[in-house]
């Protein structure tokens, strides 16, 4: 038989990691939840999640400092 404390341990882990998550992001844990009332959110979520599997994937400091200089410039230029 499961133990119900299980998945409360479980939910309570998730959660930090979610408050991590949303901290990183400079976001409130909350926005994860509203994703599904707006597109737009739920679009974002899905951008940030493969750009963060791609991240992934890049195994040399060198492609990892070229993405990060990229994206660096246009979030300036954006901002600028």
């Amino acid at each position: 038989m499961d133990d119900p404390r299980d998945d409360t341990e479980a939910s309570a882990r998730a959660l930090l990691s979610l408050r991590r998550i949303a901290e990183a992001l400079g976001q409130p844990p909350a926005a994860f939840f509203n994703a599904a009332e707006g597109t737009d959110a739920l679009s974002d979520l899905a951008a940030t999640t493969e750009l963060l599997r791609l991240w992934s994937t890049l195994t040399s400091d060198v492609d990892r400092a070229a993405v990060l200089g990229f994206v660096r410039d246009l979030a300036e230029q954006r901002r600028g």
